[in-house]
């Protein structure tokens, strides 16, 4: 058992550093604000307070953000160094930066900048260019985890013989519809309306998907169903699809749940993978439209929704995280930016998610994402290989730390037409690294 040290425990504490020594690390650990508790301990020691002990430790000056029960406005200095990066953050002592491993991962784990006032983005949300990773290019490393990894390294230096549990790395596919198909079951007007528009911005290659789709019975470019569920069958990794049932807008454009189409897909979805919703785009600021959307998924699956992922990654502090409790939710698969990949979170492996406002940690558990396709192909403009190269990269890091790999892609991505022709073998080729990682 490893026992750590601190002048005073407090919510943010002990859940940070659970978070880095247990959870992590693998060490099963004990917590005391007892000197002599501390002093008389023979076993491996964190000391995280200003004054050093005589003992064998690892010793940690304390950033002062830890024992506040407020927001305060800080924004972490980032120094980056030949072999380490460091956040440094007010100490507890008038003047002092300290770089406060603890503190830091709570700064990156909490979305502490994400409470404070910021510009929202293209999606009215915080977005990756207002991020202290982003902003300091780090945002691709899980630093948390490095710290993580670090510190754990130091222990076991010092007290090689303290028992670990064990870690490994795994990882979850996740899709999600945005909408199911592209011309079939959508009705003569939203038909209608989609070759018209088509027609005036001269997009032939979706005129003529369109007109071989509705009139000569080809296979709907968005309906990779089959293909999803082999892949996945063969590979045997686990998947979990996310679905949108918010009314049709700019920005929703499925099924109606009442569709006999959608419930038909639904029931074939539920038999093999997990089902969790796709929150509707302004249900986000209108948290009924959120309670109907969970409502029509728990009809269509027979059973009750625990799990969610925002719609374009829309997350607003703290509303977003307390409406999914609030109906259910018990996982979310949103930490990520919809515009870029890395670690929002600045880390790699799942926690529960700590409610800054109130000062306290909650059942909701976050997973976070490493990408989503469309940060490559859309947003970065990558060509298929360039992506490929980054995807492998992304993937070797979580692997590294032993963590949760989570990526994002959308039915009709794999469907090797339009601007996705060649991103299904990209799928493939990550399908298959996952599955020999594993």
């Amino acid at each position: 058992m490893l026992l750590f040290y601190c002048d005073n425990i407090t919510s943010r504490i002990e859940y940070i550093s659970r978070f880095l020594i247990s959870e992590i690390g693998c060490f099963e650990f004990k917590m005391t604000c007892d000197k002599s508790e501390y002093q008389a301990f023979k076993g491996p020691s964190v000391n995280y307070s200003n004054h050093p002990f005589e003992k064998k430790e690892i010793h940690i000056r304390p950033s002062a953000l830890l024992f506040e029960d407020s927001l305060v406005t800080v924004t972490p200095r980032v120094e980056k160094k030949e072999k380490e990066i460091e956040f440094r953050l007010p100490g507890t002592l008038a003047g002092q930066w300290v770089h406060d491993i603890f503190a830091a991962a709570f700064y990156l784990v909490s979305r502490y900048e994400e409470y404070l006032p910021y510009a929202p983005g293209k999606y009215n949300s915080f977005e990756a260019n207002a991020s202290v990773s982003y902003r300091n290019e780090i945002l691709e490393i899980p630093l948390v985890n490095v710290w993580a990894d670090a510190l754990k390294k130091q222990i076991l230096d010092i007290f090689p013989s303290v028992p670990l549990s064990s870690k490994k790395f795994s990882s979850v596919m996740s899709i999600d519809i945005d909408q199911a198909y592209a011309f079939q079951y959508r009705g003569v007007k939203r038909n209608l309306l989609s070759f018209f528009k088509n027609l005036l911005s001269l997009n032939f290659k979706f005129l003529a998907a369109q007109t071989a789709t509705i009139l000569f019975g080809r296979k709907d470019p968005y309906d990779t169903y089959e293909f999803l569920r082999k892949i996945q069958q063969e590979s045997g990794l686990q998947f979990i699809y996310f679905i949108n049932l918010g009314k049709y807008s700019e920005f929703d454009k499925n099924l109606d749940p009442r569709n006999r189409a959608m419930k038909r897909l639904v029931d074939e979805l539920k038999e093999h993978a997990s089902v969790g919703i796709h929150p509707s785009y302004f249900s986000n600021e209108e948290p009924e439209k959120f309670k109907s959307e969970i409502n029509s998924l728990t009809e269509l699956l027979g059973k009750t929704v625990t799990k969610s992922r925002q719609h374009y990654l829309k997350i607003k502090m703290p509303e977003t995280y307390r409406n999914l409790l609030s109906n259910g939710i018990t996982e979310d698969y949103s930490m990520g930016y919809a515009t870029h990949p890395g670690f929002r979170a600045g880390t790699c492996t799942p926690f529960n998610w700590f409610d800054l406002l109130k000062n306290e940690e909650t059942s909701l558990k976050i997973y976070p994402i490493t990408f989503m396709e469309g940060n490559f192909g859309e947003d970065l403009g990558y060509s298929p290989g360039q992506a490929w190269n980054a995807m492998k990269e992304s993937i070797d890091r979580v692997k590294k730390h032993e963590g949760y790999f989570l990526c994002i892609w959308h039915n009709h991505t794999v469907n090797e037409r339009f601007f996705w022709k060649e991103w299904k073998n990209i799928f493939e080729q990550t399908i298959g690294k996952i599955k020999n990682l594993s």
